[in-house]
This record gives structure tokens, C-alpha cells and sequence, in this order.
């Protein structure tokens, strides 16, 4: 019997503290270091995030298999259904967690298990609250705080 992938990548949005409506989506399944690179401290950040460092995250979807992490990234990239900016991402984000997939070949939304959608923004709508679920989704998509892990 094939044992399934593993679940260890997430998707993430960074937001620039220089120009807040800049945002960043990326896909890693090192978060920290991953974060180190967008902001300069190590080699390897992607060039589009060169411009607006530093960066910190606020949102991120955990508990995917690398190719589910890829596709939603690839969703929340061009299914712009919420707007630009970091309210834009939630709400584009909200949306897709409310649909039946991603993309065209993705896994259903309503067979994932243990997806954790966590929010670290200020604004008190998205608030991490931990064990709420997000709008628009079913109990098994939680927010978190996930502030604390980068520390």
C-alpha cells in the first residue's frame, strides 16, 4: 500500500511594513527560513519581495501535501476575487475555502483534513482567534495565532 504524501507545506502572505498594501503569496514547507530570505537576512528570497522589506506575515494555510499548497497558491494568485491588499488576500482566501476546489484539478475542499488557516492581523475582523472557524467555511478549517512560532 502507497503511503500518502506528506502534509508539511503551507501557503503564506507576507505584507510589506513599508507599503502596507504590497503583498506576497508564496509556498514553503520552511517558514522561517523562508521568511529570512524574503526579508535579506539570508540568501534566496524571491526578487519581488527585494522592493518592500521588511516583511511580516499575516496569513498563512498549513497542513497541505505540496502539490495542494501549489495549487491554492496558484489560486490566490489569479482568482483576484477580493480586491487588492491584505484584505483582499482574506477575502479571496474566504472565497476559495468556500468553493468546491481550488483549480480545475484540484483535491475537493471537502476532502481535506487537518487544514489550519492562520491569521496574525490586526484588524478585528481577522483577528486570530484560536479554534474560530474562518468565514464561509466548514469546522474543519480553524484560525490561529501563529505569531508566537516565529519567535
Amino acid at each position: 500500500m502507497e503511503e500518502p504524501p506528506p502534509k508539511n507545506y503551507l501557503v503564506y502572505c507576507l505584507v510589506s511594513t513599508v507599503a502596507p498594501r504590497q503583498t506576497y503569496v508564496g509556498v514553503t514547507n520552511n517558514f522561517k527560513r523562508r521568511l529570512r530570505q524574503h526579508n535579506g537576512e539570508i540568501t534566496g528570497g524571491a526578487r519581488r519581495t527585494r522592493a518592500y522589506r521588511p516583511w511580516t506575515p499575516f496569513l498563512h494555510v498549513s497542513g497541505l501535501t505540496k502539490s495542494q499548497a501549489l495549487q491554492l497558491e496558484w489560486a490566490l494568485k489569479h482568482r483576484r476575487k477580493g480586491g487588492a491588499g491584505p484584505e483582499g488576500r482574506v477575502r479571496t482566501l474566504e472565497f476559495l475555502l468556500g468553493t468546491a476546489q481550488w483549480t480545475k484539478n484540484s483535491t475537493p475542499t471537502a476532502e481535506l483534513r487537518d487544514v489550519h488557516v492562520d491569521c496574525a492581523w490586526s484588524e478585528e475582523k481577522y483577528r486570530a482567534t484560536c479554534n474560530q472557524p474562518l468565514t464561509a467555511c466548514d469546522d474543519q478549517v480553524f484560525i490561529r495565532c501563529f505569531e508566537c512560532e516565529l519567535r
